[in-house]
Order: structure tokens, then sequence, then C-alpha cells
């Protein structure tokens, strides 16, 4: 099992635990055997997997590198806008683009083009939703992790109470990746569905929610897939779970 608590900078190595003697003993004479060169293009996660998918996912989600939870924080400014605000009109509907990118001397540089749409749901001529739907593509470049990839995504946002809006939907993000320290190059593919995520757009923060992942992983000599959950905790943190694995990052 690997339990672990990380400050997601992407390409940061991620903790893991030692295997047991026992274990680490019965891999290497399978090694020296031979086995693992005619297993190396099974679809299974492996312990050393474990470390590159948390990698991907909290990439995924990660402020720093605009993924989901930027995305939330833009969104729930619309919310503001749209549900008791400036656009509160039934059938209101809006399109366009926009690009972002990282400050000069960020950590983590990134630059990514969107298109988006935005449309107002009623009920009996009360607005009680906002769709949002983009497509986007860009790249970002962390110390060790650099990943040129395009995605799509919808959610539905509604007024959860007075103080908090809540959202349900997808995020999708999938493309080329290099890990610098290790030299080694593939494409992956996260899919991530939101399931009640409850956002206080006053402190731009969520409050909770949980969420399911999906993730595919190719390289030249190995291919493998994960699935699990994520658990938003409140704290500017989430947490993964996954084959007996539960590791929880900043998604700041």
């Amino acid at each position: 099992m690997l339990v672990g608590y990380i400050r997601i900078v992407p390409g940061i190595k991620l903790r893991q635990n030692i295997l047991p003697a026992m274990k680490f003993k019965y891999f290497f004479l399978l090694s020296l055997l031979g086995i693992f060169a005619s297993c190396s293009n099974e679809d299974e996660v492996k312990t050393n997997d474990s470390n590159e998918i948390a990698l991907f996912l909290s990439s995924s989600v990660a402020t720093e590198t605009f993924g989901l939870n930027a995305l939330i924080g833009t969104s729930s400014d619309m919310q503001n806008d749209v549900i008791g605000g400036r656009n509160s009109v039934c059938d209101y509907t809006d399109a366009g683009e926009y690009s972002v990118s990282s400050e000069p001397d960020a950590n983590v540089a990134y630059s990514y083009g969107y298109a988006y749409s935005v449309e107002v749901n009623c009920q009996f001529q009360i607005p009680t939703s906002l769709d949002v739907g983009f497509d986007y593509s860009g790249q970002f470049e962390g110390p060790e992790l650099i990943w040129s990839h395009q995605g799509t995504g919808d959610f539905t946002i509604t007024q959860n109470d007075a103080e908090t809006i809540r959202y349900d939907g997808t995020y999708d993000r999938g493309g080329e990746f290099q890990l610098k320290n290790f030299d080694r190059d593939g494409s992956s593919e996260v899919n991530i569905t939101l399931s009640d995520v409850v956002v206080s757009p006053v402190e731009n923060r969520i409050v909770s929610g949980t969420g399911t992942f999906t993730i595919t992983v190719v390289r030249t000599a190995r291919t493998y897939s994960a699935n699990g959950s994520i658990t938003f905790n409140g704290d500017d943190t989430a947490t993964l779970e996954f084959d007996g694995n539960s590791i929880t990052f900043n998604i700041i």
C-alpha cells in the first residue's frame, strides 16, 4: 500500500514505501530469470506505477498547472455573473475563446488556449443552473514533467445554498509527456468525473466533494490503466484512492 502526502509541483518525485524484504527478494529473483521482460506490456498497475499515476492525477487537478481547480475557480466567477448577476436571463447563452499563461518566474510554466460555451438553465422562468462546456490545448513544464495535451470538459453549476455552489461534470486531459529525470516519454490520458463538488466562491475554495478517475499510460515497452476515486478535503488538498494506495496532495 502506498500512503503519503505531497506538495504538488509536477515532476517532483512522490514518496513511496519501501517494499518488504521478502517481497523485494521475490521480485529480484523474477527479474534475474527474465520473467519481467516477458510481461512488460501487461495492462496492470505495478508498484512503481503508483507514483506516476499520482503525478499525472495531481497535475491534472492543481491550480499550479492550470488544472481542474483553476478552471473551477474561473467558472465560479461566471456563476456569480449569471445566476443573480448581470446576465440573470433565462435562455442566456455565450461562447468565446481565451488564453492563459503562467507568470514569467513561475515554478511551473504553462500556456493554454480555450474555447468555451455557456448556457443558463431555468425553472419556472427562474435561473437555476449554468452549463459550461469547453475544449482546450496547451502544455506545462515543471522541474521533472513536461506534458503537452488537449482535452474537453463540461460543468453543471447550481446554487447549493446561500454561500456555496455545486459542481457536477467531467474533465479530461491527455497527450504526450516526458519525464525528465527518467528519460522516459509516452502518452497518457486522464478522465475525471465530478460528483457534488461544493465550492465557496467567496473563498475561491473547494469545500467538499468526490469524483472518480481513469488513467491510461502508454510507453514504448509498457501500457497500463487504472481507476480510482478522488476526495476533496476542504483544506486545499485532495486524496486519491486506487489499487490499495492512498495519496493526499495539494490542489493549489
